[in-house]
């Protein structure tokens, strides 16, 4: 991960997440093909995930930075909310809505707003409802009132039919290595408890789940996502071909 200079002049893409691993597991792929195209990224981490049933913060923010360096983003935060109880409540959408006006990002990812983890559920919910606010000149907070012009959700437990899916085949390797980055969540070892995470069918949980989304576009490899309103295009051809 580059060492942050001051503001960033320019942010393309900020991706929101409840916790460290998240947004690698949900939109790690995208995050690396925008590095790829020369474009700026950022994480911003909801909460230190202190409540994790393995590890503990210093371990997560040592693997978290460890995964921030391979998918190459400019920066990673963490905004420090309680975790187990992100709530959809004014002093957290105060707190979002700030953050957003002063990273001025093009586009937002965050969690589908319905999702086995309330935390990933509610932080989806948050995001959403935040970035309507951040556009509002009459809702104060610090910096100046601004709305991103794109957004889109992304994936974590439950499913949704994409309203797009990006090709991640080339990129897929190394989303991997970046969500395996957190060998306290998804590696059993002596002294660890069992949890759905480490319990060993992860990865192919992954791999199958991709596998499957890059079947729908004739691809190896997919990342799903759903955008709130239809999305437009501007040109004829700026498009995948039908599968007929």
């Amino acid at each position: 991960m580059k060492k942050e200079k001051n503001k960033l002049k320019k942010l393309d893409i900020l991706a929101f997440g409840a916790h460290p691993d998240d947004v690698e597991f949900g939109c790690g792929g995208l995050l690396l093909k925008a590095k790829k195209a020369g474009l700026k990224t950022g994480i911003a981490d909801l909460t230190l995930s202190e409540l994790s049933t393995n590890g503990d913060t210093k371990i997560r923010q040592k693997e978290a930075k460890r995964a921030a360096e391979i998918l190459g983003i400019n920066f990673r935060d963490n905004l420090k909310l309680p975790d187990g109880f992100i709530e959809n409540s004014k002093e957290a959408q105060k707190k979002i809505v700030d953050y957003i006006r002063k990273r001025r990002p093009a586009m937002v990812l965050f969690p589908y707003t319905s999702d086995r983890h309330p935390d990933h559920e509610n932080t989806g919910k948050l995001i959403k409802k935040a970035l309507f606010l951040s556009g509002l000149k009459r809702f104060k907070t610090k910096n100046q009132p601004f709305r991103p012009p794109y957004a889109l959700m992304y994936m974590i437990w439950n499913e949704f039919k994409p309203s797009v899916i990006f090709n991640i085949s080339s990129e897929w390797e190394k989303k991997k290595k970046a969500m395996f980055a957190y060998e306290s969540q998804f590696v059993f070892k002596k002294g660890s408890e069992k949890t759905i995470d480490n319990n060993g069918n992860a990865e192919q949980f992954a791999i199958v789940r991709a596998g499957n989304y890059g079947f729908y576009i004739n691809s190896q490899f997919g990342e799903p996502y759903l955008s709130a309103y239809p999305i437009g295009l501007k040109e004829i051809f700026n498009f995948l071909p039908n599968n007929f």
